[in-house]
């Protein structure tokens, strides 16, 4: 005879409860199977939508641009472009960064790429008329951003930079013409390491626009290239201190400066003479707030001022400019009223 063999009711119910954890067990290991397949298809997917951009920022408290490293979309070479762009124009990730684009011009701004007869391609960036009021270092920082930043992708070359439709000049009035990683010399991290610092005394009107006022104070040069570019620029600028302004009208430019033989010739753009209010004053001012500034410096000894690089006869005042003018000491402001400041003010007066 065959054995009974006994089976408890209770035996039954941990086999069954076993067998229920591990089809739970399998069940969950399995979800995680497929959700990290279809996680890492979604990731390699979106991967594959973007790519790695090193865009370049400034870091203020050591006057440096530091690359960040951002994804962006791929798309159509104008896209990318686009891309670039408007991520460049966005706040950096890290705190410790700012924007390398001064608001300014920021807009509107325009891209073309254009290729070069030797199969090269350059990059055509059309920049609001503001930049060439752009503060020196700033505008030192915006063209190395722009510069490093696109020629990291692989289809661009060089770059090309507009202010509106005019290329953007370099202190000394010539053209920058295409720019690269070989002639904007920056490591992966750019440092102010090629400028030096030079102590200057610039001559800006007083509260009363009766005088002119001495401000001693630094500026960012390149080593090389001539001082009187960063003076004038400085002038145009207006001082660091409250209470003094520029003496020279809005929207004057700098288009051209050149010294020869003690005599520094400065070309300035005709807001010079649109913007520079008809008043006998006004003009004396703006005219010695040049002509003492750069006289400043030992190999300049007269300043012929001249209006789109030609001579004008005259200001609306009949204050001949034809000619090159020397140092006036007695518009500076001087604690005793002088005979000069004297008869500025009756003048003023008389205006007025």
């Amino acid at each position: 005879m065959l054995a009974k063999t006994k089976i408890s009711k209770s035996g039954i119910f941990k086999n069954s409860r076993r067998a229920s954890m591990a089809i739970i067990i399998v069940g969950f290991m399995l979800i995680v199977v497929v959700a990290g397949i279809f996680l890492a298809d979604y990731l390699e997917r979106g991967n594959r939508d973007t790519f790695p951009v090193r865009f370049y920022y400034v870091d203020k408290s050591v006057s440096e641009l530091k690359a960040e490293t951002k994804r962006i979309k791929t798309g159509a070479g104008t896209e990318i472009l686009d891309n670039v762009m408007r991520e460049l124009l966005s706040s950096p990730q890290s705190k410790n960064l700012s924007q390398s684009i001064p608001d300014a011009v920021a807009s509107p701004i325009f891209l073309n790429l254009a290729h070069k007869s030797d199969g090269t391609t350059v990059l055509e960036i059309y920049m609001s008329d503001e930049y060439e009021n752009l503060s020196l270092t700033d505008e030192l920082f915006c063209r190395a951003s722009l510069v490093w930043t696109f020629t990291g992708l692989d289809f661009v070359d060089d770059v090309a930079i507009y202010s509106d439709d005019k290329p953007i000049l370099r202190p000394n009035g010539k053209e920058y013409g295409y720019l690269s990683r070989e002639n904007v010399k920056i490591s992966s991290d750019f440092k102010l390491s090629d400028m030096e610092s030079v102590s200057v005394r610039l001559y800006f009107a007083d509260a009363e626009g009766l005088s002119l006022v001495p401000e001693r104070r630094p500026i960012m040069i390149t080593p090389g290239s001539p001082i009187e570019n960063y003076i004038m620029q400085a002038l145009i600028d207006g001082p660091e201190r409250d209470g003094f302004y520029s003496a020279l009208p809005p929207g004057t430019k700098l288009e051209n400066i050149n010294t020869d033989s003690g005599t520094c010739y400065v070309s300035l753009s005709q807001d010079f003479l649109t913007n520079l209010e008809g008043s006998a004053v006004n003009e004396f001012l703006a005219v010695y707030s040049i002509v003492n500034s750069l006289t400043e410096l030992d190999n300049i000894r007269r300043v012929q001022i001249l209006v789109g690089g030609s001579t004008v006869p005259e200001l609306r005042s009949g204050l001949d400019i034809s000619s090159p003018f020397e140092r006036y000491e007695d518009i500076i402001w001087d604690a005793v009223e002088n005979e000069f400041r004297m008869n500025l003010r009756r003048l003023r007066e008389l205006e007025e």
